[in-house]
């Protein structure tokens, strides 16, 4: 729901998680926790500066401002090289993926990125849909600059089936997704934070409301498809010019 303007007292914190580890069911023949850590490395090494959690690693954020957006603040790293692409002292601004959960606004959280709204589902957690990537990715590149933060936060809870309201940008979303013009979830991720971390165990607990960051630098919808036919008719008017 975003921030509450008081204490944390009534705030769900019985779920320890292992940093790095996230969905219940199975990808693959692996678990998918096992999947989720493999990722994390993945991701390490795919130059989007994303590392995985160690027993030493807990990245210290400050969440805020209150809804439709609000701002982050990366405040200190520990054993990770960033936070998506942002380094200690850079600030984003980001929506909220979960309707049932909350943060502070001005209170210091540990983060971690996965690819899940912890307990997104209630008593599971939610995959990120990759219409809001979609939103989010518009969002970041400046391509809503003219648009009300509200309705891109309406349109991100309802397409995560948090509430929400079915507007024009759920629609638009929904159409770039069917016509192809995007796909997957692109450089965007679920920025997980915690009030709680355990550096002996390297276990995170007390769940706040999980963000959206992103990971990498984020092409504008559409980009990816223009530059695959830019590529196709240069080499058909190569193979005209052969002929």
């Amino acid at each position: 729901m975003g921030a509450r303007p008081t204490g944390d007292s009534n705030t769900r914190c019985d779920s320890p998680r292992k940093a790095g580890y996230h969905n219940v069911s199975t990808r693959g023949g692996i678990s998918s926790e096992k999947a989720d850590f493999i990722e994390h490395r993945n991701c390490a090494g795919d130059g989007t500066g994303l590392s995985a959690p160690s027993a030493s690693a807990a990245p210290i954020i400050r969440i805020n401002g209150t809804e439709p957006a609000h701002m982050v603040e990366v405040l200190t790293l520990d054993d990770w090289s960033s936070l998506g692409i942002y380094g200690e002292g850079d600030e984003f601004k980001t929506f909220c993926m979960e309707w049932n959960e909350y943060f502070d606004s001005g209170r210091t959280y540990h983060a971690d990125i996965s690819t899940v709204a912890i307990r997104g589902g209630e008593s599971i957690d939610d995959p990120l849909d990759e219409r809001t990537a979609y939103l989010y990715t518009n969002y970041i590149n400046g391509q809503y600059a003219g648009v009300s933060e509200q309705d891109i936060q309406d349109a991100i809870y309802y397409i995560e089936g948090e509430g929400g309201v079915n507007n024009s940008l759920v629609a638009e979303a929904t159409n770039a997704v069917a016509g192809g013009a995007w796909s997957g979830i692109g450089n965007v991720r679920v920025l997980n934070l915690w009030r709680y971390y355990d550096p002996q165990t390297g276990t995170y607990s007390g769940w706040a409301q999980d963000q959206l960051v992103t990971v990498g630098v984020i092409p504008a919808p559409g980009a990816a498809l223009l530059v695959s036919v830019g590529v196709v008719a240069v080499n058909w008017l190569r193979r005209r010019k052969l002929l």
